[in-house]
């Protein structure tokens, strides 16, 4: 049903945002809080890091991923 309540435009910059957090969600859904209850918009988020994951920068975190090193010489 979500999807469905969702522009197409809104989708794409879900999907290029990935939000993690109530206030970037905003910036990606229009009138977010009139048309989304709090319950949906904190399962929409917990869609997207289910299906994309997160947008963090790698800091060799948990998933032992690490920043890429400068070759500059």
């Amino acid at each position: 049903k979500l999807s469905s309540d969702l522009t197409k435009g809104e989708v794409l910059s879900i999907l290029n945002i990935r939000p993690a957090s109530e206030a970037l969600l905003a910036t990606a859904v229009e009138d977010m809080e009139e048309r989304f209850p709090e319950e949906e918009q904190a399962r929409i988020i917990e869609i997207v890091a289910e299906v994309l994951g997160s947008d963090e920068p790698a800091d060799g975190g948990e998933d032992g991923n690490k920043p890429m090193e400068s070759i500059e010489e």
